[in-house]
């Protein structure tokens, strides 16, 4: 009878053991949903921001840019220029009304998405969602100004390690891993 009363208590050590555990690794799967709902909505409040302050200028600033472009570069030789005439007329276009502090503006904005991503504190999948095309397409368009201002010591390394994700997430290089996947799926 004594044998089949610690058969009985190992049982229960047992059982106790693995409702711990069960316990333990549902307590950090709620963590980690949590922690990633939190990334999700720290993008989402970028978003808010961006809608209410900046979207009327990052509209004005594209309209103003693509006509100075269009008026600037001469068709005919398929609207290529060199790197130093490409780097003259981003430093003229700037120079010229206020585009130089719609451009500071935007600057400010995308480098804070880049760094909250490139920190961990935004989610990158999101944000390559709702920004990432405005992300690139202004790094794109302003990369001669970018580089100076690097080079001056004035940091853009969020804009330029957001564009370096979206190239590697494009080429697959980058990829959301399994608890991104299943995180998303949960939500």
């Amino acid at each position: 009878m004594n044998g089949d009363n610690a058969f009985g208590s190992l049982s229960t050590a047992w059982v106790a053991l693995l409702a711990f555990v069960l316990f333990a690794l549902g307590l950090l799967a709620h963590s980690e949903m949590d922690r990633h709902q939190s990334k999700k909505l720290r993008v989402f409040e970028l978003t808010k921001e961006y809608r209410v302050t900046l979207r009327g200028t990052n509209a004005q600033f594209s309209d103003r840019w693509n006509e100075y472009l269009n008026d600037s570069v001469d068709p005919y030789n398929g609207g290529n220029l060199d790197e130093q005439a490409y780097t003259d007329l981003v430093n003229r276009f700037l120079a010229a009304d206020s585009n130089r502090e719609n451009y500071e503006a935007l600057a400010g904005f995308y480098d804070s998405v880049g760094e909250c991503v490139c920190e961990g504190l935004c989610d990158f999948w999101v944000a390559r969602t709702i920004f990432g095309n405005d992300i690139v397409t202004f790094y794109h368009n302003f990369y001669p100004a970018l580089d100076a201002e690097s080079r001056q010591g004035q940091s853009d390394a969020g804009i330029v390690d957001f564009v370096d994700r979206m190239r590697r997430a494009d080429r697959g290089d980058l990829r959301q891993n399994w608890e991104d996947r299943a995180i998303a799926w949960t939500y």
